[in-house]
């Protein structure tokens, strides 16, 4: 059985003429830069300062003799050469080792994965510890900037959602009520023929009425109000009605625990983006959601859909902005998913 491919997916965005320029200016770059690491030139510079002063040191002790006199000085300088090297070698990588090791947790930290530092290696020198203070700093700083840019957009978008909502709901929906009731009186003395016409607009005016309350509740969840397990049910109830997929949500925990307005409303949203991908994208027939509230709180997203390959990400899916979510409220959320084995999601708060 294949195995399922577990990782978090991020947006990838078509290149753009500023890509071909940021191409460009790589390429000026890789052009300048000394391939060779830091330690190679380190050893190369010491073995060839070595080899010049002990050679440099046998011409000034004796120039006039012959080489076949020198033979037995020159298997003495050679071995000489040969240890000083190994031991400059030997203690050049174990000073460059820090040094390396830093690097090498720079390229695998992931701010849309905070939490981690790099650690001062054994042995390191102060200069190097230092580094490493300042790079743990760096790092801090930019998931405190990112985290707070994520907030600020997050409550700008429910800031919006909440104002269309309430424009949807208090001018639209009204303006279609006042349709209805021009209907019901035309009703009252338009011709007999006419009724049917009538009565299939009025019917056309409620199913319209009905369609935007559903976008206005999906804008601003009120159900939230009575709980996220009821909202929950509640949201995974209509989808099933509106989609006729088999829709089904469990709840663990005791339901009288209130988890924070932030962490409920991240919850909402992330199963409510994920069942609309669902809807679009998966071609399933069959959806569970679970909701455990207990130690920590895990959410669960299954579908028996087409799945896809999670490395080979698209913003389709639009599990930056679930990620963002989950991290908004020190949490983190991962996809596990192939072609043809369907998708399952997974989000835990702690």
């Amino acid at each position: 059985m294949p195995v399922r491919a577990r990782t978090a997916i991020t947006a990838v965005a078509e290149p753009s003429v500023a890509d071909a320029d940021v191409t460009g200016d790589d390429a000026v770059r890789s052009q300048r830069i000394n391939r060779s690491t830091l330690l190679a030139q380190a050893i190369a510079t010491n073995a060839l300062a070595v080899t010049g002063l002990i050679f440099f040191a046998v011409l000034v002790l004796d120039v006039n003799a012959g080489i076949g006199e020198r033979r037995t000085e020159l298997i003495i300088l050679m071995i000489a050469i040969a240890s000083v090297l190994s031991l400059n070698i030997a203690l050049l990588r174990r000073q460059f080792a820090p040094l390396e090791q830093l690097v090498s947790t720079m390229e695998r930290i992931d701010l849309s994965s905070p939490g981690e530092r790099a650690e001062i290696p054994t042995g390191a020198t102060e200069d190097i510890a230092e580094l490493v203070d300042s790079f743990n700093a760096m790092i801090e700083r930019l998931e405190i900037e990112r985290r707070e840019k994520i907030s600020a957009s997050v409550e700008a978008q429910e800031t919006e959602r909440a104002r269309v909502a309430r424009d949807l709901h208090d001018e639209a929906n009204q303006a279609l009520t006042a349709v209805i009731l021009r209907l019901e009186a035309a009703s009252q003395t338009a011709p007999p023929e006419l009724a049917s016409e009538i009565d299939e607009a009025k019917a056309l005016a409620g199913q319209a009425m009905e369609e935007l309350l559903d976008v206005v509740r999906r804008l601003r969840p009120t159900t939230l109000d009575l709980g996220l397990r009821n909202a929950l049910s509640a949201q995974v109830s209509d989808f099933g009605d509106r989609t006729g997929i088999d829709a089904h949500f469990v709840f663990d925990g005791d339901s009288r625990e209130r988890l924070g307005d932030d962490r409920e409303l991240a919850v909402y949203r992330v199963v409510q983006e994920a069942l609309s991908n669902i809807v679009q994208h998966a071609d399933a027939s069959h959806v569970d959601v679970r909701l455990t509230v207990g130690d920590s709180i895990r959410l669960e997203v299954v579908d028996d859909g087409v799945g896809f390959d999670p490395s080979a990400p698209s913003k389709r899916f639009g599990v930056t902005g679930m990620r963002e979510r989950a991290l908004l409220v020190d949490g983190s959320l991962e996809i596990d998913s192939m072609p043809g084995e369907g998708t399952e999601l997974t989000m835990e708060l702690n």
